[in-house]
């Protein structure tokens, strides 16, 4: 049986250069159809979100992650993020939550100025025109449809981005949590060191005082002794003396 592949590709290619010769009869868009970057900006947007939503998610076990200040040191503990690494996160996250907000109130100031001159337009057009109109006028059925569809966009990004932040700030008050428990079970536990070195102190202190006070009892008591001796010394010497004048004379 003979190949007929060949024959049958030349068939296909004259009947695409038939229909191509044929001009398909072009169709005009209504001239009120809006071509604008509204779609294409919000996209943007969103792709944005998106980035940061899933930053947010990766980020939070190290972001979360305590330690002290001696973990660092500990090799059996794996890099994590440092305090300063944190509060650079905290700045760069707001930047960007701030940019975000800054588009969105563009694209809402843009849609709200494009709305009045679609009803300063329709306005223009005169009440007694739309009463005896017996069809639905397409372009203000258009603006009508666009509106309430860009309405909800800018509704859904405002609502995505305030989840994303609010994720955010979450986590980052959770983190300055721990951090405060951290603090205070260090600040605790130096609070009892200082009170165990002080009454280390205090029990030296007072056995000092009290050999102290022993010391100076029988040093007293030996000096005492010492003087009576003395007077004893000097009393027999007084006495040898009388007794040798007595004798003389």
């Amino acid at each position: 049986m003979a190949d007929l592949t060949p024959l049958f590709r030349q068939c296909v290619d004259i009947v695409s250069k038939e229909l191509g010769t044929k001009s398909s009869p072009s169709v005009k868009p209504p001239s009120f159809l809006v071509k604008d970057t509204f779609i294409r900006e919000c996209d943007s947007m969103y792709g944005n979100l998106v980035q940061m939503a899933q930053f947010v998610g990766e980020i939070r076990p190290l972001y979360l992650q305590v330690n002290d200040e001696f973990s660092r040191f500990d090799k059996r503990i794996g890099s994590g993020l440092s305090i300063e690494d944190k509060n650079k996160i905290d700045e760069d996250f707001k930047v960007k939550v701030q940019q975000v907000y800054e588009k969105l109130k563009f694209l809402q100031s843009y849609e709200r100025k494009r709305t009045q001159v679609v009803e300063s337009k329709q306005k223009s057009k005169g009440f007694i025109s739309g009463l005896f109109s017996s069809e639905e006028d397409p372009e203000l059925a258009y603006d009508l449809t666009l509106s309430s569809h860009r309405t909800q966009i800018l509704r859904f990004l405002s609502d995505t981005t305030k989840t994303v932040n609010t994720a955010f700030e979450k986590m980052q008050q959770k983190r300055h949590n721990r951090e405060k428990q951290l603090n205070l079970l260090h600040f605790q536990n130096l609070n009892d060191d200082e009170l165990e070195a002080v009454d280390a102190y205090r029990q030296d202190y007072q056995f000092d005082v009290v050999e102290d006070e022993k010391q100076n009892a029988s040093f007293q008591e030996e000096l005492s002794q010492q003087q009576i001796q003395e007077l004893k010394l000097e009393n027999k010497e007084l006495l040898t003396m009388k007794t040798n004048q007595l004798i003389i004379s």
